[in-house]
This record gives C-alpha cells, structure tokens and sequence, in this order.
C-alpha cells in the first residue's frame, strides 16, 4: 500500500467516533487511536466531517433467486479537507422479487459477475482502496433497495453500509437488528415502513434523517452501545408511535443534539425528560405530541429552538433548569391545557439575534406562549425588559396582568386577542408594541403615567378601555385607539405626534393637546365627541376624514393657523354650528363640511380661494354673504345650503375664475355678482332650483 493513503485510512479508522467502524486494516502504521479534530462541532450542533456518495459500476447487475445484485463504488469525503476522500468497491443488494419475504444477508452469495466488476474497478481507479470485504458476501444495501417490497425479516449480519430508502414504505417488515458490521446508515433508511422495534448494535455516532419517521407502529429503539452517539437528526422519529423518546441517548459520552422535528407528531408521548447530556432541543422537535403532559428539563439542556414544544395541547406541567440561555420563538405556542408557568430561568434575557442569520439567536423568543388559551399566569424572568412580540398573543384566559419593574416595553401583538383580560399594570412601561392589547375586549382601567409611545393598534378594538394619567405620552400611533368605545377625556400637556385614526370610532367625549403632527381620520365616527382643544394653534391643516362623522361635535379650538381643510375632514358633523377660531384658511377641500346640518358659520367666509366638490353640500344652516377673489368652486359644492349673496372679484392673480356643476344648486341664493373683465368658466346647472335668485351679474366675457 502506497504511503500517500496513511492519512485517508487514518481518518476513516477514526469513523468509530461518528458513525460506527469501517473495518479497514491495511497499512502497518495506522494507529487505533487517530481522532477527530474538535471543529465537527458547529456551535451546539454536531456536524459529521464524512460525507458518504455511491454509484453503479456500470454492467454488474445480476440476479439469483429473486435477489438483484450489484457492484458499487463508494466515496467518503472529509467536507474539512477535499483532499482527505476514500474510495471502496462493495458487492450490494439494489432490489428483490415481490415474493422475496425473509432474507439471511449472512448466507447470500453474491454471483461472479458482481464480484468481477468490482474488482475490474479496482484496476481503472488506482485511487480504490480494497478493504477486508469479502466482495463474495453482501456488503451493502443500495438506495430503495427493499422499498415497497413484501419483506417480512432480515439478517444484516455483515453489511457494512444500508442506503438511503433502503427499507422505506416495506410495510411488512416490523424488527430490525442493525449489527455491529454496519458503519454508515442513509437518511429516510425506514420511512413509511411496517417497522416496529429496531435494535441498534452498531455504535452509530447520528442517527439519520427521517429513519423511522412516518412508521405508525414503531415504538421502541434500542440502541446497545450508545457510547458514541451525538445527533439524533432531522424528523428521525417523526409520526411515530413511540413512547420513550430520548431514553435511548442517556448512556452516550457525549453531548446530544436533537435536531428539528426529530420526534415531531409522536401522539404516544407522555412524559419527557431530557436526560443530562442533551443540550439542544431543535426546531419543531416535539410539536403536536398531543398527548404529551409533563416535561423536565435535564440539568444541561442550555438551547430549546422555536416551536420545539408547539401545539402539544395535553402539556401542563414545565419543569425548568438553571441552564437554559435560549427560548426561540414559539417553544410553547398552541399548548391549550398549559395554565400556569414558573420557574422560568433568570438567565434568559431580552433575545439577541444572530448578526448572519435573524432566524436564530439566544435568550427568550417571540410567540412564546401564543396561542395558550388556558393559560392564567406565567412567571417571567425577571432578566427581561421587554414582553416579546406576541408572547401571549391568543391567550383568551389571562385575567390579570402585572408587569415587573425591569419590563419598559411591550412588543408588537404581546397580547392582542387576550380576550379576559380585565387589569394591566404597566410598572416603569414606557413602550405600548403595535397591537400590543388589541382586541382585549375586557380590558379596563389602565394607567398610562409611565408611557411615553403607544404603537399602532396598540389598543385597538379594547372596547371597555378606559385610561388615566396619559400626561407622558409623546406619539399615538396609527388607529391606537380606534374601536375603544368605552373612552372618555383624552389629555396631554405637551406635544404629541397622533397617527392616522388613532381615536376612530372610539368613545371620547374631550381632546386636549397640543399636536405636532396628525394623521388622517383621527377622530373619524367618534359620536360622542363634543369638544377638541388644539393648544398653541400648532396644526396648520385639518387633515381628510379628521372628525367625519362626528355627530355630536360642537367646538374645535386651536385652529387659528389653519389654511387647508382636507377632504371630508368635518363631513357628518350634525351639531357642529360654528368654527369660528379661524380667519385665514383658503383652501376646503371635497366634502369637507358636507352634510354639516347644524354649520352656521365658518369664519373664513372672506378668505376661502379653492372650495372642492360637496364642500358645503347639505349645510342647510349655513347661510350669509360671501365674497371670494378668483376662486376654484367644485361642483355642488353650495348645493342645498342658505348662502344668499356672493360677490366675486378679480384679484389681479393669473387664475380663471371657475365654478362646476350645481355649485349653488337647491341653495337659497338671491344674488350672485362676478366683475372680471377676464375669462370666467362655468359649469352647468350652476343656480338650478335657486328659487330666490333675483340678481346674476355676469361678466363680458364668460367661457362656456
């Protein structure tokens, strides 16, 4: 043997310590106690340096007896070194006849063909590597080898490798042993299949992915040297009846990491207890084990991935270590008989994601307990200080909540559709998320002194919300508080930025503040609004859908520097009779006052220069004399109002006077008077049904 392969074999001689032996002894100077290097370790995870691929040697196909051989070549790679790769021949068995149910491994002769295609191999590819297999014996189970084949029993004594699929969807085979022989055994090995119990004597460093997994009838592995296992990988147990789940690794000498969905949908499950060399539990690893009740936590256990625990519906009982630095989101989401949790570790502190990938990081997730719907109280650590973005979203039993001194903010949905929820205390709260309690119906009295932000929707839909001391807050987010109908007086001192609708459809009564900035519809159908004070005339525009439809509007201060009025901004405004604290504004948009039925005045008569469509429709009250320079007057915009008398004059400016369609129409106008000597468009049906019109003077020349 050629020196250069010293280190290959070396490393493979090692593969003991990850997925069983390879009996390779070939070279004089190998030594049993080669090992691996500590970087197969990815932070929690262990990751195998060995890739493993296969391939047909082209005409070694034969069978005898119903049974279909073949010649294969297999390369392992080191994925640390590309350089450190081994290649073997190895005689396998790649199918069977439907009437093949019991086979003896042991006892098969593989035929000639097979055996001289692999050696014939060896001569092109000097980089093979001949083993002590007896290419006369059945070395390896190919790819799908037995897949929906009728085998009731097998023998694997002295195969060395079993494929990916090898037995997948044989629903008659039920016990397995898998010998000391086997070094490599391929993902989805058992999937679907009729297995039962499976006896593991190789010493297996991972089980593979999706071994078991959708076996409705498996309940026991036994693994009888467990020494050297590491990995349990993804949905290896997936779907499966058994009971014990993690019974199995308590024996290995090293850390196990359990990767996701690894026991996913296993109903059968009960209790758990991870013993004390687990240390991470992956994503989705135990979700929907509906019958699971009771967990306790090993006293190594540092890392739980999101979801790992989600909808196990039975689970009431969570027995914490003191290890644990990592909750990611949604650990035990949708678990409907979970009423209290304590013991929670102080540990875990606000979450920080990782900086290469925001799936991942450590300390106490989102979405925790969403979704709970028995759930009463939880004791959170008191290293938090933030309630994390929906936490309790969906937990339609919480009553009471206080929050500890060290939380300043509640994320986003923390609470949103808690629909008990009665009392929150907010401690040193300075942060309401967005739709932190939106949609908890029964909420009622919360003190706001210490906040300084409420969210978007942060209390939307809370429809027994009432509030005090909000003398600290700085910004109303979008609909804040839309659909509150229980509210009353709303009062801040200082300066507030105010969201779009962030009151619509709410219960005040009084707003008093003064406002940097606002959004649109903020007051939109709050009927029982009666008074608003702008203090220190901040705002210089009435923004759209501002009070449409408040019916019992009556007085609006603080807008003597407004000169824009937006669309509908006081449209529906039944009881508002006077909005006479402004001199100055020019521009009212569409509908803006329309239907105003009770509007008998504005106080910008004199200076309105744009009046949009409907601006004033229906303000059958409204009435008096205006007088407008070169103005823009929409259509309908003095429909079926009692303006009597309106001059307009030139203004010297470059704008052509115009006025749209039924812009007076059904009005009680008598006089209308234009003197321009310039262009000057009309619409039509302008002084329809103005019955008392006596006067029009027109000027020469009029656009049509």
């Amino acid at each position: 043997m050629k020196r250069k392969y010293s280190r290959i074999v070396a490393s493979i001689l090692a593969i003991p310590c990850l997925c069983g032996a390879i009996n390779f002894a070939m070279c004089s100077d190998i030594q049993s106690s080669t090992v691996l290097a500590s970087d197969c370790y990815e932070g929690n995870e262990y990751l195998s340096p060995y890739t493993y691929s296969f391939s047909v040697i082209r005409d070694s196909i034969a069978t005898e007896n119903g049974i279909t051989y073949q010649a294969y070549k297999v390369t392992i790679t080191n994925k640390n070194d590309k350089n450190d790769t081994f290649k073997v021949v190895a005689s396998g068995i790649s199918g069977i006849d439907e009437s093949i149910l019991d086979i003896n491994v042991a006892d098969l002769k593989v035929p000639e063909t097979v055996i001289q295609a692999c050696k014939d191999e060896m001569g092109k590819d000097k980089n093979l590597i001949f083993g002590e297999w007896d290419l006369s014996k059945v070395n390896l189970i190919a790819p799908n080898a037995f897949k929906t084949s009728h085998l009731k029993t097998i023998d694997l004594t002295g195969v060395s490798i079993i494929c990916n699929n090898a037995f997948a969807n044989a629903s008659f085979i039920e016990d397995i042993i898998i010998p000391d022989s086997v070094s490599f055994i391929g993902d989805n090995t058992f999937a679907s299949s009729g297995i039962k119990t499976l006896i593991i004597d190789s010493k297996l460093s991972e089980i593979p992915a999706g071994m078991c997994s959708n076996c409705s009838n498996f309940s026991e592995i036994i693994m009888t040297n467990p020494t050297n296992l590491r990995k349990i990988n993804k949905n290896a147990f997936q779907k499966t009846a058994i009971k014990n789940a993690l019974d199995f690794v308590k024996d290995s000498n090293y850390d196990i990491y359990v990767d996701n969905g690894a026991f996913a949908d296993c109903k059968n499950i009960t209790t758990l207890t991870t013993p004390d060399n687990v240390t991470y539990l992956g994503q989705q690893a135990f979700q929907n084990c509906t019958s699971l009740k009771i967990i306790t936590m090993g006293k190594n256990l540092t890392a739980i991935n999101k979801n790992c625990f989600s909808g196990c519906t039975s689970l009431d009982n969570i027995e914490f270590n003191e290890a644990l630095t990592g909750l990611g989101g949604g650990v035990f989401s949708k678990c409907t008989s979970l009423k209290t949790v304590t013991g929670i570790p102080n540990g875990l502190s606000d979450w920080v994601a990782d900086e290469n990938n925001k799936d991942t990081g450590y300390g106490f997730g989102n979405e925790m307990f969403s979704g709970c719907t028995s759930l009463t109280s939880v004791d959170l650590p008191d290293s938090l200080t933030t309630i994390p973005e929906s936490c309790f979203n969906g937990c339609t039993n919480i009553i009471n909540v206080v929050m500890p001194s060290n939380i300043k903010a509640v994320g986003k949905n923390a609470f949103n559709n808690c629909t008990s929820l009665v009392e929150v205390y907010l401690g040193g709260v300075t942060t309401i998320g967005e739709g932190a309690f939106q949609n908890c119906k029964s909420l009622r009295d919360v003190d706001l002194s210490s906040v300084n932000d409420i969210m978007t929707n942060g209390f939307n839909g809370c429809t027994a919300l009432t509030i005090s001391n909000t003398d600290s807050i700085k910004s109303l987010g979008d609909y804040a508080f839309k659909g509150c109908t229980s509210l009353s007086d709303f009062t801040v001192p200082d300066s507030i930025t105010v969201g779009n609708g962030a009151f619509e459809s709410s219960g005040i009564s009084k707003f008093s503040g003064k406002i940097d900035t606002i959004g649109t519809g903020v007051f939109k159908n709050c009927v029982s609004l009666e008074g608003v004070w702008f203090n220190d005339n901040t705002i210089n525009i009435i923004p759209a859908n501002t009070f449409n439809g408040c019916t019992n509007l009556v007085d609006v201060y603080g807008i003597k520097n407004v000169s824009i009025i937006d669309d509908n901004a006081f449209s529906k405004c039944t009881s508002l009779v006077n909005l006479n604290d402004n001199d100055i504004c020019r521009i009212i948009k569409s509908f803006a006052f329309s239907d105003c039925t009770s509007l008998v005045s504005v106080g910008f008569e004199k200076t309105m220069k744009d009046v949009g469509n409907n601006a004033f429709a229906n303000c059958v009250n409204l009435s008096g004399r205006l007088e407008m320079a070169s103005p823009t007057i929409g259509s309908n915009a003095f429909m079926n109002t009692n303006i009597y008398e309106i001059i307009i004059s030139d203004d010297n400016s470059e704008n052509a006077t115009s006025i749209g369609n039924n812009a007076f129409k059904g009005s009680k106008l008598c006089n209308f008077s234009a003197s321009l000597g310039k262009d000057f468009a009309l619409g039509t049906g302008i002084f329809d049904d103005c019955t008392e019109l006596s006067t029009i003077d027109l000027p020469i020349s009029v656009v049509p």
